[in-house]
């Protein structure tokens, strides 16, 4: 209600479809993380409706049950393993992910218990580790998906009490819908919903999204404070990062430097980046696998974390995009 209300109306017009009373009715919810063990830590990721928590979910528990950190690292092996999860995770994205609000207690429970399971729906469409598998082999409605917009931003925060934020944001689309009213760009997110599955628009529906601010905790204590924008690529990279600390014992700096492959479904490519790509022998090896590589984008996302070790925090911002890392001094020399 009140002024910023009165814009947000107006600026869409007389014929608009969002009017004061959907303002009026619409209600913030507060909703239970998604929560579960890799490898001896505690993960705790975005729930529904934003679909990329789902993803950081089966990425890592099928990661885990099928021993990737036995792997040599950077192996044809190790990233032919998690380029085949990637694209099983998003087919369960864009068609098994919806507005919880829309469904029984039940269905809630019983999807919510699948994604944490990490066995079942791996063995749907067990991996091949010798040759990729046909995306249109994963899901039927593989022919009506489409590809997503990667227009997201990220930050981290850990304060002098060590309570720590982590933080995605988007309109969707650069300049989101290219309006503003009050003040406010007004987003796209419609384009969120799906073009089949469960994910349709309706009145009073919440779309779902990629975004996935995740943090991992070691004992009750944060340990890496994680998050990226990037479309369908974001649970890709939190899951690397997450990774090449955890599993390959790399320091921050390092583990958000490395190269980045990334498999959304949809197209039916694996991704690399143009300005950072993998060693030439490890995408030679890819594509004898049957994976067909593309380089679509210089770089694939922008992960801005930390990490927290012995009470001290250490933050890195991702310079493919030029953030910030910085601590602040005393309030009294903050200035204004």
């Amino acid at each position: 209600r009140g002024p910023t209300a009165d814009a947000l109306v107006a600026a869409l017009g007389p014929d608009a479809l969002l009017s004061q009373a959907d303002l009026q009715q619409y209600r913030a919810r507060v909703r239970e993380p998604l929560r579960f063990s890799y490898r001896g830590f505690t993960v705790e990721t975005m729930p529904p409706p934003s679909a990329g928590g789902v993803v950081v979910t089966l990425l890592l528990r099928g990661l885990e049950r099928l021993a990737a950190h036995e792997l040599p690292a950077g192996s044809a092996a190790e990233a032919h393993l998690f380029l085949e999860l990637a694209r099983r995770a998003q087919a369960e994205r864009r068609f098994g992910v919806v507005d919880p609000d829309t469904l029984s207690a039940s269905e809630r429970r019983a999807r919510r218990a699948r994604w944490l399971d990490g066995a079942r729906w791996v063995d749907r469409v067990p991996i091949d580790p010798n040759r990729a598998t046909p995306s249109e082999r994963v899901h039927p409605l593989f022919g009506m998906a489409m590809k997503e917009l990667e227009h997201t931003t990220h930050f981290s925060v850990v304060d002098a009490d060590g309570a720590v934020v982590s933080c995605t944001t988007t309109l969707s689309a650069g300049f989101g819908a290219r309006l503003v009213a009050e003040g406010v760009v007004l987003n796209n997110s419609v384009a969120s919903f799906g073009t089949a599955g469960d994910n349709q628009p309706a009145g009073g529906k919440r779309t779902i999204s990629s975004m996935a601010p995740t943090l991992l905790l070691r004992g009750d204590e944060p340990f890496l404070v994680l998050g990226t924008p990037g479309g369908d690529s974001i649970p890709s990279t939190i899951v690397q990062v997450l990774r090449h600390v955890v599993d390959h014992e790399m320091d921050l700096a390092d583990a958000v430097n490395a190269p980045r492959l990334h498999h959304g479904f949809v197209p039916d490519e694996a991704r690399y980046e143009r300005a950072r790509p993998p060693p030439r022998q490890l995408l030679t090896e890819l594509g004898k696998l049957g994976h067909r590589l593309a380089a679509p984008r210089a770089v694939m996302g922008d992960a801005n974390d930390i990490l927290i070790n012995a009470g001290v925090a250490h933050a890195y911002a991702d310079p493919r995009e030029g953030g910030l890392a910085a601590a602040a001094g005393p309030a009294s020399t903050l200035g204004d």
